[in-house]
């Protein structure tokens, strides 16, 4: 019997998340040692990220 092969993906257009669509982009980051920051973001553009990452990662590092 030849069936179709299965689609794991999810139903509907691949585009990017926003918070007016039903994916809303989450931005996360680990820390050696375990301590993890995770925020929902209102785009994904650079505007909204960088502030974001300057607060919480060391400026020489």
């Amino acid at each position: 019997m030849d069936r179709p092969a299965r689609k794991r993906r999810l139903k509907g257009a691949p585009v990017r998340g926003t918070l007016e669509k039903d994916k809303p982009p989450v931005l996360g980051m680990i820390q050696r040692g375990g301590q993890v920051i995770i925020s929902m973001l209102s785009n994904v553009k650079k505007v909204a990220i960088e502030p974001f990452i300057k607060k919480h990662v060391a400026p020489q590092s």
